[in-house]
């Protein structure tokens, strides 16, 4: 609230429906930028690997997808519109949707914890197999920034949020497994 006491809205960002753009506006951006220095500080790489083997192996990493999520949520918003997509990837994203709303679905009417795993099981494939179309279809660039994109279609669905969908794998794997 302002000191009139009227609550302000935060400032909105454009967004953007096309994943092409989406990924390519990504790249050109200081968060990009500064997390691909980050990731490679300290790191000795051998004289024969390319600039593109260094960009790979750093779309690969929990670094990139954390920049992606602050990306979409300080610089450009996502949106996801299903006309941008092959038929297979509305496909594999719908699969992967459907498995996410059934999900949440079980856990509002009481489900068992071994019935909520399973299809947590199916999530996780579905959520993998949306990945490797993206990537097979050329709109993601790696696996990693596939499965963040169907996130980030979740959240543009509102069956995710961004502070779930940055959190690193690792994390959320611990978590699930009680460590």
């Amino acid at each position: 609230m302002s000191e009139a006491g009227v609550h302000q809205e935060a400032p909105t960002i454009p967004t953007t429906d096309d994943p092409k753009e989406f990924f390519d506006r990504f790249r050109e951006s200081k968060f990009y930028k500064d997390a691909s220095d980050g990731f490679y500080t300290g790191k000795t790489l051998a004289s024969d690997v390319t600039e593109e083997e260094k960009d790979l192996a750093f779309l690969e990493s929990d670094i990139a997808k954390i920049a992606l999520i602050d990306f979409t949520q300080q610089e450009l918003g996502f949106h996801y519109n299903y006309t941008n997509y092959t038929p297979e990837s509305r496909k594999a994203i719908g699969e992967y949707v459907a498995t996410v709303e059934d999900q949440a679905e079980m856990i509002r009417e009481g489900a068992t914890q071994h019935e909520i795993a399973t299809v947590d099981g199916m999530r996780f494939l579905n959520h993998v197999a949306a990945a490797k179309q993206l990537v097979k279809d050329g709109t993601a660039p790696t696996e990693k920034m596939g499965r963040a994109l169907a996130r980030l279609i979740l959240v543009d669905k509102k069956l995710d949020t961004l502070n779930s969908a940055r959190e690193p794998d690792v994390k959320r794997l611990e978590r699930k497994l009680g460590v």
